[in-house]
């Protein structure tokens, strides 16, 4: 965990982040997809909720470019980086992530 720049403060917050898969080729990953995260609550949230390197690149990818909690909601609603594509590509304004989720609810 310390090669990848994560310094946990204890065994529990390092058992902790290998049960939810918080690794260091994860964070390696997610740093590599330029995502900085701090705290160990911000990596197993984003883990658990199927947010990973190769997610934010896709996303980044297709235009999106949020921060790791924006990534969590949109996951979270179904929203993924050939969604975002078909949006903006019928969308003359680049719609907020906001305005992606709500669109992705209402099944369009």
């Amino acid at each position: 965990m310390r090669r990848a720049g994560f310094h946990a403060s204890s065994l529990d917050e390092l058992i902790r982040a290998r049960d939810h898969g918080v690794d260091p080729a994860y964070i390696a990953g997610l740093r590599e997809a330029g995502y900085r995260v701090a705290d160990l609550d911000g990596l197993i949230r984003a883990r658990d909720h199927g947010v990973d390197a190769q997610y934010a690149t896709a996303m980044a990818g297709a235009g999106l470019r949020v921060p790791l909690e924006g990534l969590i909601r949109a996951r979270d609603h179904g929203v993924d980086a050939g969604y975002v594509r078909r949006v903006l590509h019928r969308q003359k304004d680049h719609p907020t992530l906001e305005e992606i989720i709500r669109l992705r609810d209402r099944g369009y």
